[in-house]
């Protein structure tokens, strides 16, 4: 097989460069989690399904899918769901809950696709949770692709748990960024696709049995590894990518 690298789909990053200072980073901590998805799949599902079903009211969560909606009906992930889970499953039945919940929005989303990383998710959500429930658009297979979902965390300096394809974590690694592992177990870098969620629910578990107080002292504890990450994102240039 051959291997393609090709650096120029990271327009995002630059955008983000460039609208980085005006984009808020004090927090005010009011939610345990955060977890902003527009279209659906099988991760994505999976996620906000179990933070929908488990944190509810620890989870600024919004979720588009409507059952009206064309595109959204071309993009759910519950028949995956059932082929590798089964419908006997806690992630089948915690899925049906969110879609008989969906959408969930905090403000109207009336265009699709959505393309510009600001209009579908502000940023100025960000100071009001702790972590944000990253999940990335690629995640099976042996890739490394990035998109706004990360750079929004990284922007606004906000600890990221990240639903991405396997050792993305690792690779971010390479490029300079720092994670949370003196925080949380990360072990869920190392496993394959559709596996990580287990490792991650772990991670939610622990996390949301800390109150406010306790996760608001652990987010002043990690402002030298956001400031880090801030400072290697506006860095990063093209060339940096090739290497890993």
């Amino acid at each position: 097989a051959r291997i393609v690298r090709q650096a120029n789909w990271m327009y995002e990053l630059e955008t983000f460069k460039k609208m980085a200072f005006s984009l808020p980073k004090e927090k005010q901590i009011a939610y345990h989690f955060g977890c902003l998805i527009g279209r659906s799949n099988i991760v994505r599902l999976l996620a906000a399904g179990h933070l929908y079903h488990n944190y509810r009211d620890k989870t600024f969560l919004t979720f588009h899918y409507k059952s009206q909606s064309d595109y959204h009906r071309e993009h759910v992930g519950i028949e995956n769901i059932m082929y590798y889970f089964g419908t006997q499953s806690k992630e089948f039945t915690e899925s049906l809950r969110l879609l008989s919940a969906a959408p969930l929005l905090y403000e109207p989303a009336n265009d699709y696709p959505i393309i510009s990383p600001t209009n579908l998710v502000p940023c100025n959500w960000y100071p009001r949770f702790f972590v944000d429930v990253v999940c990335e658009t690629f995640c099976q297979g042996n890739v490394f692709f990035v998109t706004e979902k990360f750079w929004r965390a990284v922007a606004t300096k906000t600890p990221f748990i990240i639903y991405g394809p396997q050792f993305l974590l690792q690779r971010l690694k390479q490029l300079g960024f720092r994670t949370f592992d003196s925080w949380w177990d990360e072990g869920y870098d190392q496993d394959p696709y559709l596996c990580s969620h287990k490792e991650i629910n772990k991670v939610l578990a622990e996390l949301g049995q800390l109150n406010l107080q306790k996760l608001t002292a652990m987010y002043h504890d990690m402002k030298p590894v956001l400031d880090h990450n801030y400072q290697c994102m506006m860095d990063l240039q093209t060339k940096d990518f090739l290497n890993v």
